[in-house]
């Protein structure tokens, strides 16, 4: 696998692959994700803070993070549905470190 900050030509892959894998939870609260909750990913991707795990040509994963002065924080951590329990956001974590 590789990691590496998220070019900007993958927003919408980086918005689907969240999308897809954080739906089945926040349905499980009887809601749905709103349609604008990752406009912020736009400006993210541009500051080199969201990062991209790619199986190959598959991408597996993504990490937003913000920075402070002196840190990184993790925003969000998603996983392509099909990926999940294998292992991957514990390695992308490990990556960032």
């Amino acid at each position: 696998m590789t990691f590496a900050p998220a070019p900007p030509d993958l927003l919408a892959a980086v918005d689907a692959l969240m999308r897809a894998a954080f739906t089945p939870y926040v349905r499980a609260l009887g809601r749905e994700i709103a349609p604008g909750s990752y406009d912020w990913f736009a400006d993210a991707i541009v500051k080199g803070d969201i990062f991209v795990a790619h199986d190959g040509l598959d991408l597996v994963g993504a990490i937003t993070t913000k920075r402070g002065d002196r840190d990184l924080s993790l925003e969000q951590i998603g996983v392509a549905p099909a990926r999940q329990k294998q292992g991957i956001a514990s390695w992308m974590i490990g990556q960032i470190e």
